[in-house]
């Protein structure tokens, strides 16, 4: 009789332990598949980013002009600027885009004015100046451009070879007062010479700027960009 029952209570134990070893799997396979799940985020993923990628896209696209953002209802949305308001152009833009919410807006052609930059490399060579260049009526008649500009800012640097100073110019374009004018356009002038800490190099005849200055420029067209007439004598502090 006791022999039975003994058996019977190790029966019973080994179902138990068989049982709870099966759940515990069961626990552990659970846990495991949802620590695989990507965690929800709880905020919505960066604006811009979406834009950009949906941009890859879409303005590959015959009649997108552009993509930006802007806002619908007060909420923040995807902007996607269109040639013209074909239905089947619209057809290709999708209604959202991760979450954010795609609108079109109708622009028409855009056409992109180029920025134009006066590129002045102004050479160190130690030619004499010819005498018209102390007139003005001669600079006025002989520079392809004359533009009116405010040094905005001035930097030196060695050469490649650290055995010589260069300075380069920006300046912003305020007035043409000859040549045809470009939107967007500023000046940048290279010239042999300048300051770095202690050292000076001066090159002759090579104007100096400073920022915040307003000034004159007579330049004159050249193969690889612009020059000032007469060196010098091209530059009006007014």
């Amino acid at each position: 009789m006791k022999s039975k029952q003994r058996t019977l209570i190790f029966g019973l134990i080994s179902t138990c332990v068989v049982l709870l070893g099966t759940i515990l799997g069961y626990s552990a396979a659970m846990i495991t598949q949802q620590m695989n799940q990507p965690i929800p985020s709880l905020y919505p993923p960066d604006i811009n980013l979406v834009k950009d990628r949906l941009g890859l896209s879409l303005t590959i696209l015959d009649g997108v002009t552009g993509i930006g953002i802007g806002e619908y209802n007060g909420t923040p949305c995807i902007v996607v600027l269109l040639e013209n308001d074909s239905l089947d152009l619209k057809a290709h833009i999708p209604t959202s885009a991760e979450g954010y919410r795609v609108i079109t807006e109708v622009t028409g052609p855009i056409f992109a004015i180029p920025a134009k930059v006066f590129m002045v490399r102004q050479s160190g060579d130690m030619g004499c100046l010819i005498e018209e260049c102390g007139n003005l009526s001669y600079l006025n008649d002989t520079a392809d451009y004359i533009i009116e500009a405010t040094v905005t800012h001035v930097e030196t640097s060695w050469d490649e070879l650290d055995t010589g100073i260069f300075t380069y110019t920006t300046l912003e374009i305020d007035h043409y007062v000859k040549g045809t004018p470009y939107d967007d356009a500023s000046v940048q002038i290279t010239t042999q010479g300048g300051t770095i800490g202690d050292l000076t190099e001066w090159v002759e005849d090579q104007p100096i700027f400073y920022e915040g200055k307003h000034v004159r420029l007579y330049l004159v067209e050249t193969p690889d960009g612009y020059s000032i007439l007469c060196r010098s004598f091209g530059v009006q502090e007014i």
